[in-house]
């Protein structure tokens, strides 16, 4: 599932050249775990009372029995429904309402704004949930990697889904780019999880939401922030201008000063040139 290169942008259509200079333009940004507290799945789960040891088999049957994405959605759905107990959208977009976003969330994205970053939600999660967090956070533009299903009464009646979250998240990105005209590498995403790790790949910009659970990623990351404040600092550094001394300019390439001072995990960290 790899993608191509973005194509010319169309006449008339200019994509931000905010952060440009410094090789950014946009920001795509994980929800599950990296701008929420709760996460989408266990929280349906939870309210829907479905087993945890349940949940656990199927994630265990999709890894070890190669099981199909459709055979896939069609047990997360027996697992999640019983006849006398319909799931509608409302229900489950009130609990979507309910998940706590991560403190400084709306600051974050304050910033991007400020900045004038193009700015994105990728989730591995439903898509139903994407459009809520999307509304919340004022957000436009948002990817889901699950599909749910209503009929005419807007009653749960299927899902769709990838057993390739990860893969589908970078061909999101791709269209994405391609959308707006803009390079991989000008993109910042973050996440917090493996189904991020190809986006921290492709585009070689990956900042890492550092949790308890997710130390063994820190070596894919360009950057590690411990919170959204973190993260929010990274937008700001990384719209700085070059500070340039009048006698002596420096060349067009020159590190700018946010891949210099904040926290690079790649073997090819750079560090300011010895006087």
């Amino acid at each position: 599932m790899n993608w191509h290169p973005p194509a010319p942008a169309a006449p008339g259509h200019q994509p931000s050249q905010a952060g440009r200079r410094h090789g950014l333009a946009a920001v795509v940004l994980d929800i599950d775990d990296t701008l929420t507290l709760d996460n989408s799945l266990k929280e349906i789960n939870r309210l829907l009372g479905t087993s945890p040891q349940a949940i656990a088999d199927l994630k265990r049957a999709v890894r070890d029995e190669n099981l199909s994405a459709q055979d896939t959605a069609a047990e997360l759905l027996s697992l999640w429904t019983t006849p006398d107990r319909p799931i509608t959208r409302r229900l489950l977009t009130t609990a979507f309402e309910r998940i706590r976003l991560r403190p400084g969330a709306h600051g974050l994205l304050r910033e991007i704004r400020r900045v004038g970053y193009q700015v994105c939600l990728i989730s591995s999660s439903f898509d139903l949930y994407t459009e809520t967090i999307a509304r919340r956070l004022g957000i436009d533009e948002h990817y889901a990697n699950m599909r749910l299903l209503f009929d005419s009464a807007d009653v749960l009646t299927g899902l769709e889904l990838t057993t390739d979250p990860a893969a589908l998240k970078q061909l999101q990105l791709g269209q994405f780019c391609e959308k707006h005209s803009i390079r991989a590498q000008e993109v910042l995403p973050v996440g917090d999880g493996p189904n991020d790790m190809k986006m921290f790949a492709c585009t070689g910009n990956g900042v890492l939401l550092a949790l308890a659970n997710n130390q063994h990623l820190r070596q894919n990351a360009r950057h590690i922030v411990k919170d959204l404040k973190g993260l929010t600092r990274l937008i700001t550094a990384s719209a700085q201008p070059v500070a340039r001394p009048s006698s002596q300019p420096q060349p067009e390439t020159q590190t700018a000063p946010w891949q210099e001072r904040l926290p690079v995990v790649q073997p090819e960290q750079r560090r300011p040139n010895p006087p």
